[in-house]
């Protein structure tokens, strides 16, 4: 585990570092393939 971004550390601190960003959360696997298309254009200058 990280070192603690609030202090106190304590229980409601906790639960606020956990509703933000859950300690165990991973990111999603992608799947094995998928289409992508991007439309648009960028202007000159």
């Amino acid at each position: 585990m990280s070192t603690p971004s609030i202090l106190p550390f304590d229980a409601p601190n906790r639960q606020q570092i956990a509703q933000g960003h859950p300690p165990d959360w991973r990111p999603p696997r992608p799947k094995d393939g998928y289409d992508l298309v991007v439309l648009g254009a960028a202007r000159p200058g």
